[in-house]
């Protein structure tokens, strides 16, 4: 009787729902799927060190690779007001840090979407940075 009642139900849906399947399921190891989910083959990004930078005014970033000198020790010269730096941490493009916000919530971020800063003139400006409030959930008054 039970097999009976699931299988008029699962009719009903497959009438119901008669489009094509949207999802593609895949067997075998997670690895292999992996592969098979990016076209061009496995990620061609390197790990190469890098340092993720936050200003005073939320907009992250991350440089191309990790310096000899931290941000704060550079000349200032150039820079515009929301170039100020509350934060640098070291880590490589395919790595994750995270991202703390005024009330202690702590959210991991991958650093390979952050967008990339070139150094300019033996500084580095914050300008071409992603607002924190992009890649954390924020309230409001919250920073």
């Amino acid at each position: 009787m039970l097999k009976k009642v699931v299988s008029d139900e699962l009719a009903a849906v497959a009438k119901e729902f008669t489009g094509e399947r949207r999802t593609t399921l895949i067997g075998g190891d997670l690895k292999e799927t992996l592969a098979a989910s990016v076209p061009s083959g496995p990620l061609e990004v390197g790990d190469d060190p890098c340092q993720v930078i936050l200003s005073a005014s939320g907009l992250v970033a991350r440089t191309a690779v990790e310096s000899e000198e931290a941000p704060e020790g550079r000349s200032r010269r150039g820079r515009v007001k929301h170039d100020s730096v509350r934060a640098v941490v070291h880590s490589t493009a395919r790595g994750r840090v995270l991202l703390v916000t005024s009330h202690g919530r702590a959210f991991k971020t991958d650093v390979l979407p952050l967008p990339v800063l070139p150094e300019q003139s033996g500084t580095v400006s914050l300008s071409g940075g992603m607002s924190a409030s992009e890649l954390v959930p924020l309230a409001t008054g919250r920073r």
